[in-house]
């Protein structure tokens, strides 16, 4: 398991003011309410704008064709996650989860493999197709 904390290098994203929180996100993306994965950062302050920017664009858009300001592939969910969490404390303890579970589906759908990134193993945080 990882301990909360800031990482070495990065300042992490922006605490936000919480003047509507995650409202305009959900308003349309409304499986993300009462997701673990948004909630416990909510309750830090870090909203979706925190890792997506303010994406006005992607907020204005009827047509669903404006990405957010900002989207992570696979290669950089890591880096991101680890400016605020850091690296995991116990590898020995990941190494021993990633081999019960390699090759097999976590409840939120995503395989675990030896190339597993931080939101394969915790959050459902997808967009679920429709």
């Amino acid at each position: 398991m990882h301990e909360p904390g800031r990482g070495q290098d990065a300042p992490g994203p922006a605490v936000q003011p919480m003047d509507d929180g995650n409202s305009s996100c959900v308003y349309c993306h409304i499986d993300f309410e009462g997701e673990e994965f948004v909630d416990v950062h909510l309750a830090q302050r870090i909203t979706c704008r925190s890792c997506h920017g303010p994406s006005e664009r992607h907020r204005q858009d009827e047509t669903l064709m404006a990405r957010p300001d900002r989207l992570f592939g696979r290669a950089e969910v890591g880096a991101l996650c680890q400016q605020c969490h850091g690296p995991h404390r116990d590898p020995a303890a990941v190494e021993a989860f990633r081999s019960e579970w390699e090759g097999r589906a976590r409840e939120n759908g995503r395989f675990i493999y030896e190339d597993a990134v931080c939101t394969d193993c915790h959050g459902w945080h997808t967009i679920k197709r429709k």
